[in-house]
């Protein structure tokens, strides 16, 4: 019997080196490799004669909630690691947010300062083409 006490194991020898070797039930017909002689062993079918149906399906449903675990654990794992990516990126979201809007108003200075040259360059008799209006034009 194995941890849970209904689900019997399959225990069997390696026909290799004789080493006694126990493998959980859903293991049946799989091919692994012995510990001790490195031998590749196809585990045996369980033995279902002795069982009754009920017995029978008892053990299909622990299979079953067996695995329905497994994947709750492996579906838990990967949402951990899907709530930690998301966190991760929403920190980096933010820092990119900070530095859009720092961006911005440097832009806004920028343009700002831009604006205050023009005026001078306008107020001190500069066109807005470039060029002073008090020079002759040139000959061509």
């Amino acid at each position: 019997m194995n941890a849970s006490g209904s689900q019997p194991d399959i225990v069997f020898d390696c026909p290799h080196c004789g080493k006694s070797l126990v493998i959980d039930r859903r293991g049946a017909g799989m091919r692994i490799r012995c510990p001790e002689c490195n031998g590749t062993v196809a585990v045996p079918q369980p033995d279902y004669q002795g069982m009754s149906a009920l017995e029978l399906r008892l053990h299909e449903l622990e299979d079953a909630l067996q695995d329905r675990k497994r994947e709750l654990s492996e579906l838990s794992e990967e949402l951990n690691y899907v709530s930690q990516r998301r966190a991760h990126l929403e920190r980096l979201r933010a820092r990119s947010l900070k530095c859009f809007d720092r961006i911005d108003r440097e832009l806004s200075a920028m343009e700002q300062a831009i604006q205050r040259m023009r005026s001078a360059l306008l107020d001190a008799g500069f066109s807005p083409a470039g060029g002073d209006p008090d020079a002759p034009p040139e000959a061509e």
